[in-house]
């Protein structure tokens, strides 16, 4: 036998798993009432094991499907149980307007916020 054809036998068999730990999570604040709000996480926190980046980014993938798709459910039970429904929340007078600066304006208006 080739030495090449040996060590390609090795590599593949000794190759061992990688070990890795995943922690992802998802946060979501909502206003219900006036002045009350409710918070919900949900995160997970799990151990994978890979031998290729491919073959992690796929695990990885599939544990993003599955927090997304249990917060979801959470949302909505947690939600349905308490008997509320999420409320947008608007100043008084809002105009519907965005007064914050395009990118790369700078910050050359920052001395007329000394006359408000």
């Amino acid at each position: 036998m080739a030495n090449g054809k040996l060590q390609a036998e090795i590599d593949t068999s000794t190759k061992s798993h990688r070990k890795g730990r995943l922690q992802i999570g998802l946060q979501r604040t909502l206003s219900t009432e006036k002045y009350q709000s409710l918070v919900i996480n949900y995160h997970i926190d799990e151990e994978i094991e890979w031998q290729t980046l491919s073959e992690r980014e796929k695990k990885v993938m599939n544990w993003q499907t599955v927090l997304t798709r249990e917060f979801q459910q959470i949302h909505d039970r947690v939600l349905d149980e308490l008997k509320l429904s999420h409320k947008k929340a608007y100043f008084v007078d809002n105009l519907d307007k965005d007064d914050r600066p395009e990118p790369g304006q700078g910050l050359d208006n920052l001395d007329n916020l000394d006359t408000l």
